[in-house]
């Protein structure tokens, strides 16, 4: 009933330079089974949403994320499933 993987050690990916302000940057990442970035959460963590109905207790963070990156970028995809 874990919701993360225990840390045992770091990988490093890239070194990259950077300058003072705002640094935008592009690394190509091996990806595999045994290279969870994100781990799934159990789902057990639940929060009643304004509808009645429950929600695991991220999804709202994740909303608010996807808002915030929206107005950074202004991609629309990201204000599309914010609203959703």
């Amino acid at each position: 009933m874990s919701t993360g993987l225990p840390t045992v050690g770091w990988k490093s990916i890239a070194e990259v330079d950077l300058s003072e302000g705002i640094n935008y940057l592009s690394v190509d990442l091996e990806m595999g089974h045994e290279n969870l970035i994100a781990y799934p959460t159990n789902f057990k963590k639940k929060v009643k949403g304004p509808d009645g109905l429950n929600y695991n207790g991220y999804h709202f963070v994740h909303v608010i994320d996807l808002a915030v990156l929206y107005k950074l970028t202004g991609h629309e995809f990201l204000k599309v499933w914010g609203e959703r």
